[in-house]
């Protein structure tokens, strides 16, 4: 998460803890575009290869508006529940993401939950299941 990110859900929760009965919502979208076409033709080989659609934003920042059993400030992560790394730039085999961690972040990353990819291993790195129980979101590809 970057500096200004933090800072802003900082500012979030402190509004919050002011305001008692203020909701905030802090959508932490990732490499939105319009379609999975758009995304893959600028795909970063250094990036944590996740997207998110302009539809599905939209739908979060509406839910984040008008879903009710939260309260206080969230951050909500919106992204695609898979990769989006094209077979494309790897000879036409579609990569595990956990392959493209250690080719491009390896000694980077300390340590990695690999249950996580269990069942489907171009699993996102992202957990948008706090959006998805609170707010009703989905991405829907």
């Amino acid at each position: 998460m970057s500096l200004i990110s933090s800072a802003c859900e900082e500012q979030a929760a402190a509004i919050c803890r002011y305001f008692p009965g203020t909701r905030i919502a802090s959508i932490r979208m990732h490499f939105t575009r319009s379609s999975i076409n758009e995304t893959t033709s600028s795909v970063k080989h250094t990036g944590l290869w996740s997207w998110s659609s302009v539809e599905a934003v939209l739908r979060a920042c509406i839910l984040g508006l008008t879903s009710e059993g939260w309260s206080g400030a969230e951050a909500f992560h919106v992204a695609s529940p898979e990769i989006f790394y094209p077979a494309t730039l790897s000879g036409g085999v579609e990569i595990p993401a956990l392959d493209l961690l250690e080719k491009h972040w390896s000694g980077r990353v300390k340590s990695v939950d690999q249950t996580w990819w269990e069942g489907n291993p171009r699993r996102s790195f992202f957990d948008t299941s706090k959006a998805e129980t609170l707010l009703g979101w989905k991405h829907d590809l």
